[in-house]
């Protein structure tokens, strides 16, 4: 799979592995500091690099959170697909993080339309603007001479707050799944579904040659004592 960059903080694709769910599920519970609620808590005691829980369905786990650079990480929820080997993976930030991220865009759009004026001021009558401008001056403006309006007013400022949690959002998202999907590949002894299926195609291939290769000797070989024979 290649590690494009993505634009939207979600990731899915289906591992082919060897093992068995009851081998998955074993692997991950001895891999995986056992925490059902994953709390925002920064965890320094243990070694293990992953916590959640595992189920007779799937698996839902994160890397842990021991520091307070990266508040950004991503849930790994995996399913057990329908064929057996198979596991359904889904990598998408918290909820706690959605909220938040949605909370900060929120509140800077609404800063942008409360602090911008999209619609006229209320409009200069041309009596005022003569004491303003003077009538002399007011005769060479090419404008409508019954009403002047004031230009429009928008606040860019305001769509910093949005911009700067998307842009922190997806670079975090970005660096951790190449890392979360090496690490779930190796641990599980799998291989990515599109991946796993272009070696399969390459072994069939080459199966396939060998085969043909042995059967143009066999026929050869065939041959040549029918030939043996009828001398």
């Amino acid at each position: 799979m290649p590690n494009n960059i993505k634009l939207i903080p979600c990731e899915s694709f289906t591992l082919k592995t060897y093992l068995s769910k009851d081998e998955i599920i074993s692997r991950l519970n001895s891999k995986i500091d056992y925490n059902k609620k994953l709390s925002y808590i920064p965890n320094k005691n243990t070694y293990k690099e992953y916590e959640g829980y595992t189920t007779t369905n799937g698996f839902v786990i994160r890397r842990i959170w021991k520091n307070l650079r990266n508040s950004f990480i991503p849930l790994i929820i995996g399913e057990f697909g329908n064929k057996s080997h198979q596991i359904d993976i889904k990598i998408r930030p918290a909820k706690f993080v959605i909220i938040f991220s949605v909370f900060i865009s929120v509140f800077g759009l609404f800063m942008f339309f409360m602090s911008s004026d999209f619609s006229p001021k209320d409009p200069y009558i041309y009596d005022e603007l003569i004491e303003i401008i003077g009538e002399e001056k007011f005769n060479d403006l090419d404008i409508d001479k019954n009403v002047v309006y004031k230009e429009v007013s928008i606040d860019w400022g305001s769509l910093i707050f949005p911009l700067v949690t998307y842009l922190m959002l997806m670079f975090s998202f970005n660096y951790d799944i190449k890392n979360i999907r090496e690490d779930i590949i190796k641990l599980l002894e799998a291989d990515i579904m599109n991946d796993y299926w272009k070696k399969a195609l390459i072994e069939f291939k080459i199966i396939n040659d060998l085969t043909g290769n042995f059967h143009s000797i066999a026929i050869g070989f065939g041959g040549a004592n029918n030939q043996k024979k009828i001398l």
